[in-house]
């Protein structure tokens, strides 16, 4: 089952291993039942859900994938009343109940009722967070993250006091980062020591990110009025172990400070050459966050190749019309320079559907910058925006592709 959305859009997104001690907390639990559940392991995968709710877990989120796991297995009765259950919790994302796994379910009587409870929970999660005046800053996880760094070197267990003392006690939002991002306190703990130096100097920055709320507010209110149906989510900034500068969930935006708490100071000397390239500037967290508020309103399939660059490419451009400052600034100057070859690759990688050479680690070839696929989502977005006679109508189409062919075919980006 897809989770929320398909709404893993982060760069630099790596794969994780499987804890090694027993699951403790209801986190801990709930990463496991992901883990099974993308290996389609179902068994596993509610089982792991259902410890995750004994432990503790209780919002729609975990409810909703113990369903999906228990659909899979034709367990059709518990799953349907675990969709109640996150229904009442506040699932308000009708797209997880097309879902193929419950095909079978939605010809259950009780389905009706729980398909207008979902609709009723998104016409209210609307209704509460059309204004951005209202989204929350969230820096809770910034200042609990540093409390528990200035005790690793005194701690019996560093790596427990990261998993119980700070993903356990942290935000809703640090909760939703877990999955792939950060996974334990073991990994997140091995991340901080192999970049010692990095971590420590990093701090004064992430501790200026309250200071940014000013001018991402003012780019919220210039999106609404260019959107008036923008949705305006809470924003939580974390630190993590550099896997992601940030991702859109169901709790709102999610930021890993620590990707864009560079300054001259910083050293980087610890950095691979792909994160040298991705750790940016405090100045341009701004871009990053109003990025993954255009991923928030995104209705777009992104497993194509045309898709993904549309829906990365695509939330950079309607970025860049409320938001000065671009996070893919060096992306943008490679692909400037060799637009032309890169327009004949990516014609030719659409017919293979091949995202390698524009996404992830594998795209780092023949001395390119990583993560093409933006810059070249970002053109095809900007070429169809400018040919449209209705800028605000664009901007609604941008938003909401279901035919990735037909915009690139009306932005004529690629025409011969």
């Amino acid at each position: 089952m897809r989770r929320f959305l398909a709404i893993l859009l982060a760069s630099g997104c790596f794969a994780v291993s499987a804890p090694a001690a027993q699951p403790q907390t209801f986190i801990q639990w709930t990463v496991m039942g992901d883990r099974a559940a993308d290996k389609g392991e179902h068994a596993q995968a509610a089982d792991a859900y259902q410890q995750a709710i004994q432990a503790g877990a209780g919002n729609f989120s975990v409810y909703l994938s113990l369903a999906g796991a228990q659909a899979a297995l034709g367990r059709h009765a518990e799953a349907l009343a675990n969709l109640e259950i996150s229904a009442a919790r506040g699932l308000r994302l009708p797209d997880e109940l097309r879902e193929p796994v419950f095909d079978k379910l939605r010809q259950e009587a009780r389905w009706a009722a729980i398909a207008r409870q979902v609709a009723a929970n998104a016409a209210q999660y609307r209704q509460q967070h059309n204004d951005p005046e209202r989204a929350r800053f969230i820096t809770s996880d910034i200042d609990l993250f540093w409390e528990n760094y200035d005790r690793l070197s005194s701690a019996d267990d560093p790596a427990a006091l990261l998993e119980h003392a700070y993903l356990a006690k942290g935000s809703a939002g640090l909760g939703g980062f877990i999955f792939r991002r950060i996974d334990s306190g073991e990994r997140l703990l091995k991340e901080v020591r192999s970049h010692a130096r990095y971590y420590a100097a990093i701090r004064a920055n992430t501790l200026k990110t309250r200071q940014m709320e000013p001018t991402v507010r003012a780019a919220m209110r210039r999106f609404k009025a260019l959107y008036p149906d923008a949705e305006f989510p809470d924003i939580y900034f974390l630190i993590g172990r550099l896997t992601s500068g940030g991702t859109a969930s169901p709790d709102g935006l999610l930021m890993g400070t620590e990707l864009f708490s560079r300054s001259p100071e910083v050293p980087v000397d610890e950095l691979d050459p792909r994160l040298q390239l991705v750790t940016k500037s405090i100045d341009l967290l701004p871009s990053i966050v109003v990025h993954e508020l255009m991923h928030f309103q995104q209705h777009i399939d992104s497993r194509s190749l045309l898709g993904h660059a549309l829906s990365e490419g695509g939330a950079d451009f309607v970025a860049s019309l409320v938001v000065e400052g671009n996070f893919n600034e060096s992306i943008h100057a490679y692909g400037y320079q060799h637009e032309a070859e890169l327009k004949q690759a990516f014609r030719s990688d659409l017919a293979q559907d091949d995202h390698g050479p524009w996404f992830g680690a594998q795209s780092m070839k023949h001395g390119r910058p990583p993560d093409l696929g933006y810059f070249i989502g970002f053109r095809i977005a900007q070429a169809y925006y400018q040919r449209a006679g209705d800028k605000a109508q664009a901007v609604r189409e941008l938003l909401n592709i279901g035919d990735p062919a037909r915009i690139l075919a009306q932005s004529a980006y690629l025409a011969p």
